[in-house]
């Protein structure tokens, strides 16, 4: 198709870095409210303290504690629990109006969390680390996570990690056949406190 043709090409033209067996990783591309947890506090893309979500900080804080994830700067989204299969945009609707409101009680939100950095890095904005490290510590905390489950916490589904592009049409066509806004394709770059590259 040519959304698959597009994003191929914009793959392959994402630099002079990029190299014909290079490794990516590909992720679903959530369709959410953006979140970022640090230093105790949901807080949003222009750095606004997210309220209501005490059940998720207690997940992270207290149900997970031998994770240290308090050490952590988590970059994720909120995303409704959608126990009544509504399709994706309108989940999405519902979840912007519940992230944005001055509700006390958000709990049909959950954080899905696609990134991390230790806290003292990110605020350094030093020894930041390559993604395919940073996708080796979120599998950690996930198997974790799958010897005690959360409703409200979890890892953004990985679909691939390797150097054949053409799993990237095969993801594509199975996000499409499964109601997702698309994918995310992660280089292994460092990290980085804004939009860049190593992201698509």
């Amino acid at each position: 198709s040519l959304t698959v043709i597009l994003c191929l090409t914009l793959f392959a033209s994402c630099g002079s870095a990029h190299k014909e067996n290079e490794w990516f990783s590909i992720s679903q591309k959530l369709n959410g409210f953006h979140a970022s947890y640090y230093k105790d506090k949901l807080i949003s893309r222009q750095g606004k303290e997210i309220t209501g979500c005490q059940h998720i900080l207690d997940e992270i804080e207290n149900k997970y504690s031998s994770l240290r994830l308090k050490d952590m700067f988590i970059d994720g989204e909120l995303i409704r629990i959608n126990n009544d299969g509504l399709s994706d945009e309108e989940n999405f609707r519902i979840t912007a109006s519940i992230a944005n409101s001055d509700s006390d009680n958000k709990s049909e939100l959950k954080f899905v969390f696609y990134d991390l950095v230790p806290v003292a890095n990110f605020d350094t904005d030093a020894n930041m680390t390559s993604y395919k490290y940073r996708l080796t510590a979120m599998q950690a905390v996930n198997d974790q996570l799958g010897d005690l489950p959360s409703p409200y916490f979890e890892m953004v589904p990985v679909f691939y990690s390797g150097t054949d592009q053409l799993e990237i049409a095969k993801w594509l066509q199975y996000a499409d056949e499964n109601d997702m806004e698309g994918l995310i394709v992660n280089r292994d770059t460092r990290y980085q406190r804004k939009r860049n590259s190593g992201i698509l």
